[in-house]
């Protein structure tokens, strides 16, 4: 949004009711008065009086008379203006670059949904990780005490396995957890290696 052409009109309309103002004033009524001439010439010579004082500061422009504080503050204002437009002007060209960005990443978006979609048909099934790496996760995540015990039931060839896969701090508690019979099977398995 460009503001600027409306400026000229802005001070135009601001000198315009100025103007009027001005001309309701007494100070101004006063400044444009002549001073009466004298009739009486036979009055003996006084000295000239005292020049009258001079009127205030004005500046002259296209549109009159104005007083320079209003033409100032009219110009400051006229900034301000011109400062807010170029600000809504860069916030209006950031917003469209975001939304540019924003159809990328919703293109990208759809097109990786359709590479999955096509991936699923494909194989016939979604995308999935190891089903020992997931059983792994969930053990590392339960509390020693429960899976000790789950651990002691299960098949020793994926208990094994599991174990191997743990960090050894949640093997360790988890081997502290079973009996000593059995801990002591799975401990040396693991010290073995894998063949």
């Amino acid at each position: 949004m460009n503001v600027k052409p409306y400026t000229s009109v802005i001070l135009r309309l601001g000198a315009g009711l100025l103007m009027g103002l001005m001309a309701l004033s007494p100070l101004s009524s006063s400044a444009q008065t002549p001073p009466a001439a004298t009739a009486d010439t036979t009055a003996p010579a006084q000295p000239p009086a005292a020049p009258p004082p001079p009127p205030p500061t004005r500046t002259t422009d296209a549109a009159g008379d104005i007083p320079s504080s209003l033409l100032k503050a009219i110009q400051e204002r006229t900034a301000e203006i011109d400062r807010r437009a170029e600000q809504l002007d860069q916030k209006e060209q950031r917003l469209k670059m975001l939304e540019q960005e924003f159809k990328q990443v919703a293109q990208e978006n759809a097109k990786l949904r359709t590479a999955l979609e096509q991936a699923k048909k494909a194989t016939g099934t979604a995308p999935t990780e190891n089903p020992l790496m997931a059983l792994t996760k969930m053990y590392a995540q339960m509390a020693p005490e429960e899976a000790a015990p789950r651990m002691e039931k299960m098949d020793r060839a994926l208990a094994l396995k599991i174990l191997a896969q743990l960090k050894p701090k949640t093997a360790a508690q988890i081997l502290s957890g079973m009996s000593p019979e059995t801990a002591a099977k799975f401990s040396e398995k693991l010290a073995k290696p894998a063949k």
